[in-house]
């Protein structure tokens, strides 16, 4: 069941596309790793295929209402400042607020809450202001935050950036949990270790198009690493799962 959909997708930066006809699905099940370099037009290409942005072609979300969307996708920007000295169980309840309607929170939100918040192992943060963590800390509150939206689809651009690799690990062994579950996933990642361990498939974009697309070895070959990162690098198969190490430049 195709949880997104694009068709050549395309986004602009005046006349310049940061993104370039790209097209492609992501179904249930899926946890896809985003990939590519700095600039490659990652972020873009989740924010138009939200609709967040202006964009040519067709995205199965961005016509929809914002209600209907909020219902469908859970958005987890890159941008992290926590803002106003609240706890963290009013923060992360935030994520519920599509599903409120004129209604104040009930014991289904609270159960949700409790939940997000149990898996990115902050179950004894509910009375902590949010103010007063940790940025690694505040990062794992706000991705409890888009989990309590229970969505079948989560996108979330860079969301292990900063973490220590701890924190690291176990958010991508959450977000390969929810694809487990019959969610979906859409992250986009530098961490190609990370990216090549825990995701199912990888798309790779380079200079706004899609390059490639398909499961981590297929990806992650040496012809796309020097092509489109300048790197080389150890892949290997391992009984823990795949092992990614980049090694040195090509350029």
């Amino acid at each position: 069941m195709s949880l997104l959909a694009l068709e050549n997708l395309t986004v602009r930066r005046g006349e310049c596309p940061v993104v370039d006809h790209v097209s492609l699905t992501v179904g249930a099940g899926e946890f896809v790793g985003l990939i590519g370099p700095n600039g490659a037009g990652k972020t873009t290409l989740m924010r138009g295929a939200l609709g967040l942005l202006p964009a040519e072609g067709r995205s199965s979300l961005a016509g929809m209402t914002p209600r209907a969307r909020a219902h469908a996708a859970a958005w987890m920007p890159q941008a992290r400042e926590v803002a106003w000295p609240v706890t963290v169980e009013t923060l992360v309840s935030l994520g519920r607020t599509p599903h409120l309607g004129l209604r104040g929170p009930g014991a289904v939100d609270r159960a949700a809450v409790d939940r997000a918040l149990e898996r990115m192992g902050l179950a004894g943060f509910h009375d902590r202001i949010a103010t007063e963590l940790s940025g690694g800390e505040q990062a794992r509150v706000l991705i409890a935050r888009a989990l309590a939206q229970e969505t079948p689809l989560l996108m979330a651009d860079e969301p292990i950036a900063g973490l220590d690799p701890e924190s690291q690990i176990r958010t991508m062994e959450v977000f390969a949990g929810l694809a487990a579950e019959g969610h979906a996933v859409l992250a986009s990642l530098h961490d190609l270790g990370l990216a090549a361990r825990h995701c199912s498939r990888l798309l790779m974009l380079d200079r706004g198009r899609l390059v490639a697309d398909g499961a981590p070895d297929a990806v992650l070959t040496p012809e796309n690493l020097d092509a489109v990162f300048g790197v080389r690098a150890y892949y290997a198969r391992t009984e823990d799962g795949p092992v990614f190490q980049p090694l040195g430049v090509t350029r």
